[in-house]
């Protein structure tokens, strides 16, 4: 029963969030607000665990201590932000730092010992039932039902894209990197094994279509990170023999071509726009106090650009961690890779769930080369898996005094 009342708040939380743009479709500004409301509610619970809890589990303080540098980032915005607007920290730290929190609040609530079987069952489910969705979309119906909004369904549009599945999570991008992260992990899938394969061959198959370079580029670093050294070298002579004949060759079909591109834009990459983009924002002229802790909180949120109608440089830094150096500063950076990478490591050194911390420590490729990471939908399904590595690592019980680690 406990259990049952745990995978219930689960999907309370986790439903709304993952299709929140059906949500917003149907119901508006309400269905808005009731998507984010699960966000809202375990930020308070953070607060009150603060003010009132006196210890904290030791695999938690990394995040906390996140957390907490995020509101200090916040509190120092009149002092370092580059636009004057006040709502921009509050924006900035809820779409940065609360999917976080509801990772930490879901995992420190579902106390049942299935804790990592339910969730992971659950982000498998919703990748399957977006490929499923994203198939639909691209066979049959740009936009079933009115609930997948697309605005790259063929070549006449303004983006000059030839039709791509994008399913319910509203971008190729995103959906591209969910289904790519969430195919390693299908082996976790309750189900039989024919039914196994046939969710991989449907996520692959979806995947492919999005034409998105990274859901490609996440199987090419996951299958590194995989095999020893040895192997790495001659995958990488092996791919390259394959890629020799068509190096600068055009299919004249996007999906396939984006693929094709990637060898070209890695040589050419001076004249790569995004490469481009990326070196703007990181040479933005800046103070030392700037450059330790960024230039303010919020300011590439795509929500503080749209409310308060401006734009820095391109508007979008195009990358994630280029977006948390430029928001958070060079400490905000390196506390999050820290914070992140260090639960999956000890994964992988304990031999444990070696798929699901090698995924999440793929997803940094994505991270680097894309900001789709910083969506509400994304990230609160990515920490989530990464919440998992929290409660794997678990150390005996121990705690340490919350105001103590505060102090450190």
């Amino acid at each position: 029963m406990k259990i049952s009342k745990s995978l219930v708040l689960l999907l309370i939380c986790v439903t709304p969030l993952a299709f929140r743009n059906v949500f917003i479709t149907l119901l508006g500004s309400v269905g808005n607000a009731l998507s984010v409301a699960p966000l809202i509610g375990a930020f308070l619970y953070f607060i009150l665990k603060v003010i009132f809890s006196e210890k904290i589990e030791k695999q938690f303080v990394l995040p906390y201590l996140y957390i907490i540098y995020g509101v200090f980032c916040a509190s120092i915005f009149p002092l370092i932000g580059i636009v004057d607007y006040g709502s921009t920290p509050m924006l900035g730290f809820f779409q940065l730092f609360t999917p976080l929190i509801l990772a930490l609040f879901l995992v420190q609530r579902f106390r049942g010992a299935s804790y990592s079987k339910v969730v992971l069952n659950v982000l498998i489910t919703l990748a399957l039932i977006n490929a499923i969705g994203g198939l639909i979309q691209f066979f049959y119906s740009p936009n079933i039902f009115g609930l997948i909004s697309n605005r790259v369904y063929d070549g006449g549009n303004e983006h000059g894209f030839t039709k791509r599945a994008i399913s319910f999570l509203a971008s190729p991008q995103s959906l591209s990197i969910y289904l790519a992260f969430c195919l390693p992990l299908v082996r976790y899938y309750s189900v039989n094994k024919l039914a196994k394969i046939i969710t991989f061959l449907i996520i692959l198959f979806c995947g492919v279509l999005t034409g998105s370079k990274a859901f490609f580029v996440f199987l090419f670093v996951y299958f590194l990170l995989s095999i020893d050294i040895k192997k790495v070298v001659l995958a990488a002579l092996i791919g390259g023999l394959i890629l020799v004949p068509f190096f600068g060759e055009r299919t004249g079909v996007d999906t396939f071509d984006r693929i094709l591109d990637i060898p070209m834009k890695i040589v050419n990459l001076d004249s790569y726009l995004t490469f481009q983009i990326w070196r703007d924002y990181v040479l933005y002229p800046s103070s030392l106090e700037e450059t330790l802790f960024g230039r303010g909180i919020g300011v590439m949120s795509t929500s503080s650009q749209t409310i308060n109608n401006y734009k820095i440089l391109v508007g979008s830094t195009e990358s994630f961690l280029v977006q948390l150096y430029f928001e958070i500063g060079i400490f905000g950076l390196l506390l999050f890779l820290f914070m992140y990478t260090l639960p999956p490591l000890k994964l992988i050194l304990n031999n444990r769930m070696k798929p699901l911390a090698l995924s999440l420590l793929a997803l940094l490729s994505n991270m680097a080369f894309s900001p789709a990471f910083y969506g509400f939908s994304t990230a609160c399904l990515f920490l989530l898996a990464y919440s998992i590595c929290l409660r794997n690592n678990y150390s005996n019980g121990k705690c340490l005094r919350l105001n103590d680690s505060l102090q450190k």
